[in-house]
């Protein structure tokens, strides 16, 4: 964590109060994590500041993010003694083109409003990066607007988003004239493991435990639809979890029909429905944009690679190929290593060669074709995760 935290000490800026130590006018701020006896305490805090003082609203948004079983970290900033700043970190390990990679998710960065504008925040992100990283997380993600908090630490956007507006006539149109007998409903209790193995079909999914889907599923003002053939499930969507992603479908798995028929049940309930999805290839999206439904995209999330040697050792793992190309670390820079030379590429270059959405245009003439299609093809992003994970 101790060599993070100097590469993170780099990009700080001069104006943060140091950890522990009171500024020429400021408070004196300690960082910590947050201990099992005040956790109910800081959680309450949350609600007020998060969520308008619904009590438990925080923890019901996020039941596995928040569990203590699954190794979960939360970061507090006390400033003169007070709670100040807050930032959540968590693991999950993606299936990625045949091997795992552990990316830390961070969320629920919040900090009080009298304490804002004295970089306090940033310590508490500063803290979980190194956290995240030290437990053996290849990419450190998390989602926001506020550019200025977030590039001074090395984040950049990363992966593509796209969000596909369709009605239920589209849904219905992109159907066609199709005879199939289907049933939706809500989940049954049976249901849960099927879901899960159609949940596993998706591309690049979490590993998820048994159970998980159905906790995820609990979070408030989730919509979970089932979609049944003969009266086995063939599919289900997902729209809506807690406060975020309102009128918005971010997860899906299942045969394609039995997905627009989905989204055709949901769009009839709200008249439209806002799509969340990495590619604009993958079933049944072909299918609504050829029956009119509008695309938009923007860049997936902000990413931090703490050590793109060790990522690209990951996901270049059985690939006889890729392991001949060599990725290298000199002063201040990489150096990427193909059949035709050698190319020298900056942090940014290096992010974007491993988690899109462009791969770097300085590579292609240094990769033979052969060794260009591995890239794509064992770096199966942009980078893209489904929605009830996120934090």
């Amino acid at each position: 964590m101790l060599a993070v935290e100097r590469l993170l000490d780099q990009t700080a800026t001069a104006t943060e109060p140091r950890r522990g130590v009171a500024g020429p006018r400021g408070p004196a701020v300690a960082i910590g994590l947050v201990g099992p006896s005040e956790r109910d305490c800081v959680l309450g805090w949350l609600d007020g500041g998060l969520r308008g003082g619904r009590s438990g609203r925080i923890e019901a948004e996020y039941p596995l993010a928040l569990d203590p079983r699954r190794g979960s970290i939360q970061v507090l900033a006390r400033c003169d003694g007070e709670f100040a700043a807050h930032a959540l970190g968590y693991r999950v390990d993606v299936d990625v083109a045949g091997v795992s990679v552990a990316v830390g998710l961070i969320g629920l960065v919040y900090t009080e409003p009298r304490w804002r504008g004295l970089g306090v925040a940033t310590h508490c992100l500063r803290r979980c990066i190194a956290e995240l990283s030290d437990g053996g997380c290849s990419i450190v993600v998390l989602w926001s607007a506020l550019d200025r908090l977030y590039e001074p630490l090395g984040f950049r956007p990363v992966g593509t988003e796209w969000i596909v507006s369709v009605s239920e006539s589209q849904c219905l149109r992109a159907l066609g004239r199709s005879g199939s007998r289907i049933q939706i409903s809500d989940p049954l209790a049976s249901d849960w493991p099927l879901l899960e193995e159609l949940y596993r079909q998706n591309p690049s999914p979490i590993r998820r435990l048994p159970g998980d889907l159905q906790r995820l599923a609990s979070i408030p003002d989730t919509r979970l639809r089932v979609i049944r053939r003969n009266e086995e499930p063939v599919a289900y969507v997902c729209e809506g979890r807690g406060d975020d992603l309102q009128g918005f479908v971010h997860e899906w798995a299942g045969d394609s029909e039995g997905v627009l028929y989905g989204l055709a049940d949901l769009a009839s309930r709200t008249g439209r429905l806002g799509c969340l999805i990495g590619s604009l290839h993958e079933p049944p999206v072909p299918e609504l944009v050829a029956a009119g439904a509008h695309c938009g995209e923007r860049p997936f999330a902000w990413a931090w690679v703490p050590d793109p040697l060790s990522l690209w050792e990951t996901i270049s793992q059985g690939d006889p190929v890729l392991r001949n190309l060599r990725l290298t670390a000199l002063a201040d820079e990489f150096e990427l290593a193909g059949t035709y030379g050698r190319v020298r590429l900056d942090r940014g270059a290096v992010t974007a060669l491993l988690l899109g959405p462009q791969r770097p245009a300085q590579i292609t003439p240094v990769l033979s074709p052969r060794e260009y299609l591995a890239v794509r093809r064992r770096l199966p992003w942009p980078f893209f995760l489904s929605g009830l994970d996120s934090i």
